[in-house]
């Protein structure tokens, strides 16, 4: 029994090492998505089609502010709304932020990328839609607490497929 106590001590020892140590900058950076976040006249163009109307990101911090999830929503008259959800975090064994993103159009992919500066996170995502080769570039800064500037841009074989440049209000 003892020697059973000893192992799970001896478990637990590296574990607590990790919880103790200071968190990294880019994980404390990911804080900054917190609250709730608006566009009214936020425009979206898609496959050559453009539609207008209210974008909204709605950020909670998860395990113990370790990262974020977003609840995302963008409605208008044009297009079937758009409903995700996202989870960001930081990998410490690579230095990169991941934004995980599932909506209700099917997609569910993995964003990566860093910190450019502490208000200023660039991620993106390389795949394939349609058979085609798709990539995605998100760039997001905060240039002050309550705005949130995103330019997101997807390319599909090389083509312009998906644009979106907005800034969001707390």
């Amino acid at each position: 029994m003892l020697k059973k106590l000893l192992w799970v001590i001896a478990g637990l020892i590296p574990a607590l090492s990790l919880l103790a140590q200071e968190m990294p900058e880019a994980q404390k950076n990911l804080m900054q998505f917190v609250g709730n976040w608006r566009l009214d006249d936020a425009n979206v163009t898609m496959g050559g089609e453009t539609a207008t109307g209210i974008y909204t990101f709605d950020c909670s911090a998860v395990n113990e502010n370790t990262g974020i999830l977003v609840h995302e929503m963008f409605a208008s008259k044009e297009m079937e709304t758009l409903k995700g959800e996202n989870l960001l975090g930081y990998d410490p064994n690579t230095g990169q932020i991941h934004l995980y993103s599932i909506d209700n159009t099917g997609t569910a992919h993995d964003h990566y990328g860093y910190w450019v500066e502490k208000n200023h996170l660039f991620v993106q995502y390389q795949g394939v839609v349609e058979g085609k080769m798709y990539v995605e570039q998100i760039d997001m800064k905060f240039p002050s607490p309550n705005n949130l500037e995103v330019d997101l841009t997807g390319m599909l074989n090389g083509q312009p497929y998906l644009k979106f440049n907005g800034t969001f209000a707390k």
